[in-house]
Parts: structure tokens; sequence; C-alpha cells
């Protein structure tokens, strides 16, 4: 009985470090996408700006 608690608490312990690491890389991969959101987000500010430059030159 005191084997079979140990492997299971060992099986938990190793399900449980598994699960952090990939919590860990998932973390990881989402503050990499929410930098590149963040960087589109520049750009598109960036090129509105730059097309009401354009109109506003347009019109004079």
């Amino acid at each position: 009985m005191r084997d079979e608690n140990r492997n299971l608490s060992d099986a938990l312990n190793a399900l449980t470090h598994e699960f952090h690491a990939m919590r860990e890389n998932e973390d990881r991969e989402h503050r990499t996408i929410d930098d590149k959101l963040h960087e589109h987000d520049i750009k598109i500010a960036r090129h509105d700006e730059e097309l009401k430059t354009l109109f506003r030159g347009d019109r004079k």
C-alpha cells in the first residue's frame, strides 16, 4: 500500500511539473503574440496618420 501511494504521489508530481512547464510555454507564446499585436497596432496608427496627412494635402 505504501509503495502504491508513493507511486501515485510520484505520478502526480510528474504531472504537476509537466503542467507547469506547459503553462510556462503557453504564457511565453501569448507574450510573443501580444508583442506582435502591439507592433501591428503601432503600424496601423502610423498608417492612419499618414493617410490623414495625404488626404489633407490633396484638399489644399
